[in-house]
């Protein structure tokens, strides 16, 4: 036993522990840990973009991020993801851009290698993905169109089917941004979703400048929906406004929702961490 001069710095005794014991103490030590928003886009220039937010101080997480796959970094509670191609991954926030900037901005980030791995806790992480406009190679119309997970080809005009065991189908915390009123799911989102069968709820952001949160709004959404605004919390006029902003999103869904028998929660939400664009 330590002197009493001394603090125990280490628990040597832990690896000795009956395995459920220790699963036990990891689940009780995780929830003490800030979510972590993992964020999706693809900038004007069609190269794809990432970053991680701790959910409640809104600062960058660098340490999920890594160049090299190392197995023992990972702990009990956590999944490897690995990104395929070129991501620019965003480590840190440079001269006047803030973490709003993130789905606007395509410059001033730091490029990541030919892969790019990053740690998420599949069941208590949140995956953010925004309306991505891209328009195919060798185009003649320029059309473009908006999908959240296009992020998810490499290339991204490809159009081929992921495979059944891509990390996407094991999410089970999603929010997707809904930028435009009339927003159209298309056939590459709907495979997408269709295979999503973990899924938990589904967070469907709407503009900010939809509503005008009060101090006591931002305080609550703080405290227990890691930023995000529900439309329980609102008044009977702002909660009209945020469902008939995303009502056709929320039709949508809910139709591919039902039809596979999946038990998940679909929320139309306003987000005061981070600001979306179209």
């Amino acid at each position: 036993m330590a002197p009493d001069s001394e603090a125990a710095t280490e628990f040597t005794c832990f690896p000795k522990l009956p395995r459920e014991i220790q699963f036990m103490i990891w689940d009780a030590h995780k929830l003490n840990l800030p979510v972590i928003r993992h964020c999706f886009t693809i900038n004007r220039r069609r190269v794809r973009m990432y970053v991680a937010i701790d959910s409640k101080t809104g600062e960058i997480v660098r340490n999920r991020v890594s160049r090299e796959y190392n197995p023992q970094e990972l702990l009990p509670y956590e999944s490897r993801i690995r990104f395929p191609g070129t991501v620019i991954v965003w480590l840190h926030e440079i001269g006047n851009y803030k973490l709003s900037d993130f789905f606007s901005t395509d410059s001033l980030m730091q490029s990541g290698q030919s892969f790019v791995y990053i740690r998420v806790d599949m069941e208590r992480d949140i995956f953010c993905f925004g309306p991505c406009e891209y328009s195919r190679y060798g185009s003649s119309s320029r059309r473009t169109t908006k999908e959240w997970f296009r992020f998810l080809h490499n290339p991204i005009n490809q159009d081929q089917p992921l495979l059944y065991n891509h990390w996407i189908f094991r999410v089970r915390n999603l929010a997707l941004g809904v930028m435009d009123p009339g927003y159209t799911i298309t056939r590459w989102d709907t495979r997408v979703l269709e295979g999503m069968q973990r899924l938990r709820y589904i967070k469907l952001v709407a503009p900010r400048l939809l509503i005008r949160p009060s101090p006591e709004l931002t305080r609550r959404s703080l405290k227990y929906k890691e930023w995000f605004v529900e439309e329980n919390m609102l008044d009977r006029e702002n909660r009209d406004l945020l469902r008939n902003h995303t009502k056709t999103a929320l039709k949508s869904i809910g139709e591919k929702i039902a039809a596979h028998d999946v038990n998940t929660k679909v929320t139309p939400v306003i987000d005061l961490l981070l600001e979306w664009c179209s």
